[in-house]
């Protein structure tokens, strides 16, 4: 009777294994032709916020982030994520990441600390972390607005060619829907990332330039990625529940 039990457990086993290997190759290994104008449309399509000195962060269709300069409205091609550095009206400020610590190289008199988290050349502005992170709200808010939409559009994009496919009579491939639409949200998530953190790059600068620390910024950070969570949760609930 034991031997007649491992058996049968044995065989739940070997079944256990070839199933789930079957769904890993259809879902996670198999390639589908998943080429489609459409979705390809939303997942380019240009984001662009505004900044509150008048300038712009935009993405191109290809990914490559362009900010425009204040005066002239010329367009810059970004490089780097521009973390690096910042001159201010008052001298030039140098910021070492690794030490958390400022150095003001010129600028007027007056060393202070704020935050705990860096000392260095401070304007007498009044000017706060709440105050500078309440500044950059609205681009945060056109931020999330914007990759919502996009998602929406991603959603609706998946209905309308499920729907299409089951009047046409055609048989309805799951792993196909699962490969192609996590793909792209995945793309549409990479870019979303990329103008973020492009607009944390300016806050970063403009805490540095008031003489705090750009760990401040971590809070926005920290938001940003708990939204990012919610709306995969809100993607899944849309497509379960269309």
């Amino acid at each position: 009777m034991k031997k007649h039990w491992k058996k049968i457990l044995a065989a739940f086993v070997a079944l256990f294994l070839i199933v789930g290997g079957y769904l890993i190759y259809i879902f996670q290994i198999k390639e589908y032709d998943i080429a489609d104008s459409e979705v390809t449309e939303i997942t380019k399509e240009t984001y662009k916020i505004d900044l509150p000195d008048g300038t712009t962060i935009e993405l191109d269709e290809d990914g490559n982030i362009v900010e425009s300069e204040v005066n002239n409205n010329i367009p810059v091609v970004s490089t780097d994520n521009g973390s690096s550095g910042t001159n201010s009206s008052n001298g030039t400020t140098n910021d070492d990441s690794s030490s958390g610590t400022k150095t003001s190289t010129t600028g007027n008199a007056g060393n202070s600390s704020k935050g705990g988290s860096s000392t260095g050349n401070t304007p007498d502005s009044g000017v706060t972390v709440a105050s500078i992170k309440q500044k950059y709200e609205p681009v945060m808010s056109s931020l999330q607005s914007q990759a919502n939409s996009r998602i929406d559009a991603l959603v609706g994009r998946a209905y309308s060619e499920y729907q299409g496919k089951k009047a046409n009579g055609e048989s309805i491939n799951y792993a196909y829907f699962y490969n192609k639409y996590t793909s792209a949200a995945s793309e549409l998530e990479g870019r979303t990332d990329k103008v973020f953190y492009s607009a944390i790059s300016v806050i970063e600068k403009e805490l540095v330039a008031n003489g705090y620390g750009k760990s401040h910024a971590q809070s926005l950070i920290n938001d940003y990625e708990a939204e990012k969570e919610a709306r995969r949760s809100a993607l899944l609930d849309k497509a379960m529940n269309r």
